[in-house]
């Protein structure tokens, strides 16, 4: 079951990623590693498994589908101490996101879900790992 104590990231990052049209991935993938980075400029240490095996799967022809990262990112969440949803279009119908809520769900990890940087913020505040990050980064508005 969920332990906070017993996990060393702070939060991993989920969006949707796989879809017909390859330059769809690419903008998620373009996306969500923006927000990656700015997260890490607040002192979050967040993992975001489309960043990670993005490049990966196109310089080493992986598969791109949740059945091949599924059993991969499960050992990446099981990590982390909070759930971040990047709500991006298609994350309603993404396998790969739904499958992460239910793990998340069925650990009892907390699960944040937004639609941009300031809708992130005011979640975030709820929960204390990422609070603490918060509050310690200077001039939170330049990161907006």
């Amino acid at each position: 079951m969920y332990n906070e104590k017993s996990r060393s990231i702070d939060a991993y990052l989920a969006c949707p990623y796989t879809h017909h049209d390859e330059s769809v991935s690419i903008k998620r993938f373009s996306e969500v590693t923006k927000m990656a980075a700015w997260m890490t400029k607040m002192g979050i240490c967040v993992f975001s498994p489309i960043t990670h095996s993005h490049i990966m799967a196109q310089a080493y022809k992986l598969p791109t589908t949740w059945e091949f990262w599924g059993p991969i990112d499960r050992c990446h969440m099981d990590a982390c101490k909070v759930l971040l949803v990047y709500m991006l279009d298609g994350y309603e119908s993404s396998i790969g996101v739904t499958s992460e809520i239910q793990h998340a769900r069925k650990t009892g990890m907390p699960i944040i879900m937004f639609k941009n940087k300031l809708d992130f913020i005011k979640q975030a505040k709820e929960i204390e790992c990422l609070r603490d990050k918060i509050k310690k980064a200077k001039n939170l508005l330049k990161y907006l």
